[in-house]
């Protein structure tokens, strides 16, 4: 006759409690009351900060440009782009608008 259920005794935890950092016989910590926030917080703005979206934004702009990027599927929008250098960094920009 085949044995059903967890057999004769008590059943075994699935993980080890310590490794949790509860000890046996302690109390388990308290409820969270509140639920976490949304999004972290964002650090503050710095010119450094600035500089470094621009330069990802701008690098997002360039690869978009390149032969090999495929936009996707369904995509129907038109894109006219001009170049324009920005004196202010001595940068090149590429300026689209729908």
């Amino acid at each position: 006759m085949a044995g059903r259920g967890r057999g004769r005794g008590r059943g075994q935890m699935t993980f080890n409690v310590e490794a949790v950092g509860i000890g046996k016989g302690d109390a388990l910590p308290p409820p969270t009351l509140q639920p976490a926030p949304l999004f972290p917080v964002s650090p503050p703005v710095t010119r450094e900060g600035e500089y470094m979206l621009a330069l990802k934004q701008e690098l997002r702009r360039a690869m978009k440009g390149l032969p090999y990027f495929k936009p996707p599927f369904g995509n129907q929008h038109t894109l006219t782009c001009s170049h324009t250098l920005a004196h202010t960094h001595n940068t090149h920009i590429n300026v689209c608008e729908h």
